[in-house]
């Protein structure tokens, strides 16, 4: 603003301004004094406490006036202490002695009033002129103080405009490569999503907040890379396994069946051996009526057939221990093939997700 372009000339403009000030209140006491003593000299006397306020205005005159000669420009200051020697300002100081002699020594007031009157106007002319004249001297210093500060002013703004014009070329400059390599970086993530190629990288190029971004990216990237190949080679390796444990599945039920069909072949081969101990069986009931001599031979074949069938009930035991565990592989089989089945799917989504 122009206030703060003006700062460096305020000082002294305030200056002048509070000496401006002091005189103009000494002036004004001067116009009371006037008319308080001359009242006085035209009643002979002071009244009421008159002669106070007399000596009150008088104090307060000099204290505003050597204020405004300790502050006022030496042109100014030199001018007041050349009318304060002169005749008008040493006649007032007279009369003021006079009047105040007069009232200590309890006397009348002998001075003519109009007297009175007319020197204390003359000195107030005086100080109405310096008045004119101090003011015309504020006037030139706040004139040039304000066109310094008009000067300071465009200064200031216009540095802060080319600090702004260079601010928003710097901010453009920066956003438009900030703006290219952040296309860069998307059309590599672009094409990395719509042809799934872990190989592409993106550029890396200084050392700012997209370059580091742009590394991150690629070391991404990288680790999927090496997840995804991994996972290929976990895929292999249990679609192999699938593979093992199939064929192992086979030769398992093939190995089952081959002893189902011997079990069955055991069953024909004890079933024939019934048919056998039944036709013996028969053969024993006719020979009951043979001699005594077929008698040995007939006691000797049962022992033969109890031996024969206590084997045939091993055998039967046997075989149905047999049918449990064909039983019990059969409902292996259907576990591991459950199992395979469930291998597959596995190998299938892996290889599902490696692509």
């Amino acid at each position: 603003t122009l206030l703060e372009a003006q700062r460096s000339q305020q000082p002294q403009v305030v200056r002048h301004y509070v000496a401006y000030d002091q005189l103009l209140q000494a002036k004004e006491r001067a116009g009371i004094e006037r008319a308080v003593l001359s009242n006085a000299f035209a009643a002979g006397e002071f009244k009421q406490r008159g002669y106070d306020r007399f000596i009150n205005l008088v104090s307060r005159q000099q204290s505003y006036l050597e204020g405004f000669a300790r502050l006022a420009s030496e042109k100014i200051a030199s001018r007041y202490n050349s009318l304060r020697g002169g005749d008008e300002f040493l006649r007032v100081e007279q009369l003021r002695q006079q009047a105040s002699t007069q009232h200590y020594t309890g006397g009348r007031l002998k001075e003519d009033a109009v007297a009175w009157f007319d020197a204390a106007t003359q000195r107030i002319d005086l100080l109405k002129q310096l008045d004119d004249e101090y003011a015309r001297v504020i006037q030139q210093v706040t004139e040039v103080a304000h066109a310094q500060g008009v000067a300071d002013l465009w200064k200031l703004l216009l540095t802060r405009g080319l600090v702004v014009v260079l601010a928003v070329g710097l901010v453009g400059w920066l956003s438009g490569r900030f703006s290219r390599r952040a296309e860069s970086l998307v059309g590599v993530m672009k094409s990395v999503s719509e042809q799934h190629d872990l190989r592409l990288r993106a550029a890396v190029e200084g050392n700012d907040e997209i370059t580091r971004l742009a590394s991150h990216y690629n070391e991404m990237l990288e680790s999927f890379s090496t997840i995804v190949g991994e996972l290929n080679e976990q895929s292999h390796s249990v679609a192999s396994a699938a593979e093992q444990v199939s064929c192992s599945v086979v030769s398992s039920e093939q190995t089952m069946n081959l002893q189902l069909e011997q079990t069955k072949q055991l069953q024909s081969g004890m079933q024939k051996t019934r048919e056998s101990i039944e036709q013996v069986n028969g053969n024993i009931d006719q020979a009951t009526t043979a001699a005594d001599e077929a008698c040995r031979y007939a006691a000797q074949g049962m022992e033969e057939m109890t031996l024969a069938l206590a084997a045939i009930q091993s055998i039967s035991t046997e075989v149905d221990r047999v049918e449990k565990i064909v039983v019990d592989l059969s409902q292996r089989s259907d576990n591991i093939a459950g199992v395979l089945e469930v291998i597959k799917l596995v190998a299938e989504q892996t290889n599902l997700l490696a692509l």
